[in-house]
This record gives structure tokens, sequence and C-alpha cells, in this order.
């Protein structure tokens, strides 16, 4: 596994590493702000998914033949 954490994949482990110590730092000082930037993230997450901008981006690439990925 270590062999594999290489070039393109050892920067997203270090960034990933990042942010989750960002935020775990954040939890250990202010519990209000972390469960607020939370609620936040998980409130951009529900509106993303369920946006229908996307589904009618969506809708054009796939009457076109083309997949967005």
């Amino acid at each position: 596994m270590i062999l594999d954490a290489t070039g393109e994949r050892l920067g997203k482990i270090e960034v990933l590493g990042g942010i989750l110590g960002a935020i775990i730092g954040i939890a250990l000082f202010n519990i209000e702000l972390f469960i607020s930037i939370m609620a936040g993230l998980i409130i951009l997450t529900l509106i993303e998914r369920f946006s229908p901008l996307r589904r009618t981006s969506e809708l054009k690439s796939s009457s076109s033949g083309v997949t967005i990925h």
C-alpha cells in the first residue's frame, strides 16, 4: 500500500488528511462551529443532489449520447 501511494495519489491523501485535520481541530475547540459547518455541508450536498439544474444537464447529455463523469 505504501509503495502505491506515490505521485498523484500521495497528493490526494495529503489534501484529505489536511481537510480531516482541520475539521477535527474545529470540533475540538468549538463544537457549535463544527456542528454548523457540518449542517451547512449537508444542506449544500442535498441541494446539489436534488437540484433540477443538474437533472436538466444530465438529460441533455444523455440524449446526445455523451455522458459526463
